[in-house]
């Protein structure tokens, strides 16, 4: 009752006249579609998972918000509780909602919360690599992706049918878990361990959707923090701090979807970690800071979309000796790798490149940069404070998660994020490109190449 006595003192659940429609005024409808698998099967995430899931915590969903303005420009985001959107299932659908319910690609924006709790998923991270399955010992996993495919369908038709006069405020709070992971050893390597020194985004960006008589319709949050307070001990599906987030705010607005859109975390974990107990210590803490937001300002149309894919570069490829001379190290997962490279080579399919999408969503004063991958946190600093953080709205693992994004700084470094090792240098992938099935780390200038395409497609 707090959090709806709060909600209530900032005007969520006040009451407002309805207004004619206009190229300003919207219309909203929302929709949640569970997707926990109704078959057990492997968990993603986590390398040294070595069985199946065998219960399930916290369902999984999907969940979409689907936005009209009064001169019918669209907008769709769908949220779900997965690692990420691979690249073929997240341009399929898109393809798919295009096809169905007539919205633009543009238009539709697909945003993983990226807990370490859900199922795997093919393509990326590799199923080959990441879980020794192929198309045979992975038809549950292929079978649940289709299935998956269909529910997020459902929810956009059942977010657009829902669709009635609404009003829309953008507002901020701020969140302390998330923390930096990058830390640097005495010997100069980097380490995934707790880095009070390093850089963080306390902003939480909260979008509130309303009727216009004031009921609560939907909650929209962004924070940059990975869903990983729980390890790859546990095998019950969940969906993480975000997951107990997301229920915390719907029990204190009657129900209405809360959709996490998850932010730039790459680089940063939730701390502390560990437990049930953690997770919902920072979900709860999430909720609390949402309902404790003041109103904000309007969020209004007219709405304008844009995508955009570019490609980024990967370093020089590795040599059939250095794939070869790597295929015999013990650990499986380098293994695995280097055996699915080498089939890329001799097909003459090993990729030089990582398509990468872009999305910007214009409404009214408001800008919602949306980028793909595992973006590191310095992203969204980097945007918010060239393109004005007061009209700036930053997502990460947006569409498509092919691997990592990081900034020129932490590719610099070496480490798991940016996917190479100091004993290794960057003629082959380590830590996470390893993971995703790439050959090697990007090369330099992925930051520029990144900043400079999405500040352009504002600004179009």
């Amino acid at each position: 009752m707090r959090i709806l006595a709060l909600l209530a003192a900032v005007g969520l659940l006040g009451c407002a006249s309805a207004a004619p429609a206009t190229p300003e005024s919207l219309r909203a409808g929302v929709s949640k579609v569970k997707i926990t698998p109704t078959k057990f099967g492997w968990m993603t995430g986590y390398g040294n998972r070595n069985k199946p899931a065998d219960g399930v915590k916290s369902d999984l969903w999907v969940r979409a918000l689907a936005l009209q303005d009064g001169a019918g420009g669209q907008a769709v985001l769908v949220t779900a509780d997965i690692l990420g959107f691979p690249p073929d299932l997240s341009r399929a659908l898109r393809k798919d909602v295009q096809a169905r319910y007539g919205v633009d690609g543009s238009a539709v924006m697909f945003v993983a919360s990226h807990t370490h709790g859900g199922p795997a998923i093919p393509q990326r991270p590799s199923m080959e690599i990441f879980h020794g399955l192929d198309e045979k010992t992975g038809k549950d996993v292929f079978e649940y992706a289709d299935w998956l495919r269909e529910r997020v369908l459902e929810a956009v038709g059942k977010a657009i049918a829902d669709r009635k006069p609404a009003r829309l405020t953008r507002t901020a709070a701020t969140a302390t878990f998330g923390m930096n992971r990058r830390f640097r050893n005495e010997n100069g390597t980097w380490s995934i361990k707790d880095n009070p020194q390093g850089l963080v985004d306390p902003e939480v960006t909260i979008v509130r959707v309303a009727t216009d008589d004031g009921k609560p319709m939907a909650t929209v949050f962004t924070y940059a923090c990975h869903c990983t307070t729980l390890g790859g001990n546990i095998y019950q599906y969940h969906a993480d701090w975000s997951g107990v987030a997301c229920e915390e705010i719907e029990q204190a607005t009657g129900g209405a979807p809360a959709l996490f859109a998850t932010g730039c975390g790459a680089d940063l974990n939730p701390s502390p970690r560990g437990t049930f107990e953690n997770a919902d210590a920072h979900g709860k803490a999430m909720a609390k800071a949402v309902a404790g937001a003041p109103a904000g300002v309007a969020l209004t149309g007219p709405i304008r979309t844009k995508l955009k894919t570019i490609d980024l570069p990967l370093d020089q490829p590795p040599t059939r000796e250095t794939l070869e001379k790597f295929a015999g190290e013990k650990n499986v997962f380098r293994q695995r790798f280097c055996w699915e490279m080498l089939k890329l080579l001799d097909a003459g399919k090993l990729p030089t490149v990582v398509p990468y999408p872009i999305q910007a969503w214009h409404f009214g004063g408001t800008t919602l940069v949306a980028l793909g991958g595992e973006t590191c946190v310095e992203y969204a600093l980097r945007l918010k404070k060239q393109l004005g953080a007061d009209r700036t709205w930053v997502v990460g693992y947006a569409n498509e998660v092919p691997c990592y994004i990081p900034s020129e700084k932490v590719l610099a470094e070496s480490g798991y994020e940016p996917g190479w090792d100091p004993a290794n240098g960057r003629t082959i992938a380590g830590g996470s490109m390893m993971y995703y099935g790439w050959p090697v780390p990007f090369a330099p200038g992925i930051e520029e190449r990144i900043i400079s395409a999405a500040t352009a497609l504002v600004r179009e």
